[in-house]
C-alpha cells in the first residue's frame, strides 16, 4: 500500500487485524493483569491511505502506558476505550482533512490518564469522556471547514478530570464539557455559525460534586467565564446565551453560550429522552426539542417551523415586564428613549397578541425607562439595553430554574446603526420580536438543515424589518403558551419529496 506507514511496538500477546484498500482499517485489544486486577484497552482505526500511525505499548504487572503519533490528511477515524476496575475512558476523532494528533495514556486497575494535543483542518470532531462509579466529566471540541487546535486532558483515580484548551477558525463551530455527580450534573458549551473563531479553556471535574472553571470567546469576545459557572452551580440554574453576529465576511452568524447546573433524574431523564434520530444535535444542546417535522414533506412555510429551548414563564398569567436603559449610549445612536420604548413595547405584544395567557405587561408598565439599570447582571430584572459587542448585532441572557425562566436581559450592538422608522438600518422592532422570542422560550432556526426554506419565520435570520409572526413562530409560541382563540391553522404549498 503506497504511502502507508504503520507501525507498532508491543511486548505482550494482541489480537491485530489489519484490512486494507483504499484505506486501513485496525482493530486492537489488550490488557495488562496481575494479582486478579486488570486494566485493558481497545481501539479501533479507520484510516485514510495518506496517514501515517506508529503506537508503542508497554504492558507490565496490571499497568498499561502508551504513546501514538497520527498523520495523514482524507477522512479518518480513531477511536479508542480504556478500562479498569471501576472506570472506562472513551477517545474519539473523526476528521476530513489534515490530521495531527499525538496522544499518551497511562493505566493501572484503579486509575488511569490520557493526554493529548490535536491539530487538523477541514471538519474534525474530538469527544473525551471518562466515567468512575456514578461519577462522569467528559468534553467535545469540533470545527466545519476550518482549522481547529486543541489541548486535552482526561483522568479518573480519585474523581473525573477533564480538561481542554481550544483555539479554532471556520464556519461552524462547538465546544462542550460537563461533569456529573451522584446528585448534580454541571454542563457549558459554546459555538458560533458564519465565519469565525472561538478559543475555549475549559476544565470540569467530579469528585463528589460537580465543580468547573471555563473561559469560551467568539470572535474575540468573552461571553463565557469561571462567574457564569460558579452562578449556576451555586443557584442550581440554567443560563442561556443567543446572539446575531455579524461573521468574518459580512454575512449574519449566530453564536450562544450555555451553562446549567441540574438535578441528576432530571439530566438522566433528559438523555433517556432524546429522539435517536436527533442525538447529535441533542448532545449539543441539552435542551432541544422541535415541532412535529415530517420526512414526506417539505414545507415553504411549516407550521412545525419551531424550536423550544426547555424554559418557560410558569405564572397563570406572566405579564413580563421589561426595562429600558435609556442612558447616553442609547442616545448617542440617534434613538429617542420614547420611540424605542414603543418599538421594543410592539415587539412584546406582537407574541403576546398569539397567545391565550397575558404573557407581558399592558400599557405603561410594560416597558419603563431607568438609565442606571444594569444588563447582564443576575438581578431579576428583564432588561434592554445598548451596548458594544465584538461583532455581535444582538443577543439574550437568560435565567431558569428547572424550566422556569426567571430573568432575561437583551443587548444590542451600539457599533450598528439602529433605526424605529421600520426603513432604515437595522429595525429595533424586528429585532427585539426576534430576542423576545428566545426571552419566552423559543430557539434560532438559522443553520438547521430542516427549516433552511422557513425564513418567513422570526426565529429565521434577520431579513430587514420584518415584524409579523410566520406560521412556526406562533405554533412555537402556542405550544408553550396555549393558543389565542381558535386553533391556529393554515395550508403552505409544499413538495413531496
Amino acid at each position: 500500500m503506497a504511502g502507508k506507514l504503520f507501525r507498532m511496538t508491543i511486548n505482550c500477546f494482541i489480537i491485530l487485524c489489519i484490512i486494507a484498500a483504499p484505506a486501513l482499517s485496525i482493530s486492537i485489544s489488550f490488557y495488562s493483569a496481575k494479582g486478579g486486577v486488570s486494566s485493558s484497552s481497545s481501539e479501533s482505526f479507520d484510516l485514510d491511505d495518506s496517514t501515517s500511525l506508529q503506537e508503542d505499548i508497554t504492558l507490565n504487572s496490571g499497568q498499561i502506558s502508551l504513546d501514538r503519533q497520527a498523520e495523514g490528511t482524507g477522512k479518518n477515524s480513531l477511536k479508542q476505550s480504556i478500562s479498569g476496575n471501576s472506570y472506562v475512558l472513551n477517545n474519539d476523532i473523526e476528521s476530513q482533512g489534515r490530521l495531527s494528533v499525538s496522544t499518551s495514556a497511562a493505566a493501572s486497575p484503579q486509575a488511569a490518564s490520557l493526554s493529548q494535543d490535536v491539530a487538523g483542518a477541514g471538519s474534525m470532531s474530538l469527544t473525551l469522556c471518562g466515567t468512575q462509579g456514578s461519577g462522569e466529566a467528559g468534553q467535545e471540541a469540533s470545527v466545519s471547514y476550518g482549522a481547529i487546535g486543541s489541548v486535552q486532558d482526561l483522568s479518573v483515580g480519585e474523581g473525573v478530570f477533564a480538561s481542554q484548551s481550544t483555539e479554532m477558525a471556520g464556519l461552524e463551530g462547538y465546544v462542550g464539557m460537563g461533569a456529573v455527580s451522584d446528585e448534580r450534573a454541571l454542563v457549558a458549551t459554546g459555538g458560533f455559525l458564519g465565519a469565525g473563531t472561538m478559543s475555549a479553556s475549559l476544565s470540569f471535574e467530579s469528585k463528589g460534586t460537580a465543580n468547573a472553571v471555563a473561559s469560551v470567546s467568539v470572535d474575540g469576545k468573552r461571553w463565557l467565564e469561571d462567574e457564569d459557572l460558579k452562578n449556576v452551580n451555586r443557584n442550581g440554574m440554567v443560563m442561556s446565551l443567543e446572539g446575531l453576529r455579524a461573521d468574518q465576511t459580512g454575512n449574519l452568524g449566530t453564536f450562544s453560550m450555555r451553562a446549567a447546573d441540574l438535578d441528576r433524574a432530571d439530566y438522566d431523564a433528559e438523555l433517556r429522552s432524546r429522539p435517536a434520530s436527533n442525538a447529535e444535535s441533542a448532545s449539543k444542546d441539552e435542551f432541544l426539542q422541535d415541532g412535529a417535522i415530517t420526512s414526506t414533506i417539505l414545507y415553504l412555510n411549516n407550521p412545525s417551523a419551531y424550536l423550544l429551548k426547555g424554559w418557560k414563564w410558569t405564572a397563570p398569567d406572566p405579564q413580563i415586564k421589561l426595562i429600558l436603559k435609556n442612558d447616553a449610549v442609547l442616545a448617542s445612536k440617534g434613538l429617542d428613549a420614547d420611540a424605542t420604548k414603543n418599538a421594543i413595547a410592539a415587539a412584546a405584544d406582537t407574541w403576546d397578541n398569539a397567545v391565550a395567557k397575558n404573557l407581558f405587561a399592558d400599557g405603561n408598565s410594560l416597558v419603563t425607562l431607568d438609565p442606571g439599570a444594569k444588563v447582564d447582571a443576575q438581578d431579576n430584572k428583564n432588561v434592554h439595553a445598548w451596548a458594544s459587542i465584538s461583532g455581535g448585532l444582538a443577543y439574550t441572557r437568560t435565567y431558569a430554574y428547572s424550566g422556569v425562566a426567571v430573568e432575561s436581559d437583551v443587548v444590542y450592538n451600539s457599533n450598528a446603526n439602529w433605526a424605529t422608522d421600520g426603513v432604515n438600518n437595522y429595525d429595533v422592532q424586528a429585532v427585539a420580536t426576534h430576542e423576545l422570542g428566545h426571552t419566552i422560550g423559543l430557539a434560532d432556526l438559522y443553520g438547521k438543515a430542516q427549516f433552511e426554506s422557513d425564513t418567513d419565520e422570526m426565529m429565521h435570520y434577520y431579513a430587514g424589518p420584518r415584524r409579523s409572526l410566520g406560521p412556526g413562530d406562533r405554533a412555537g409560541v402556542q405550544a408553550l403558551y396555549g393558543p389565542s382563540g381558535p386553533l391556529y391553522c393554515m395550508s403552505a404549498p409544499y413538495t413531496t419529496l
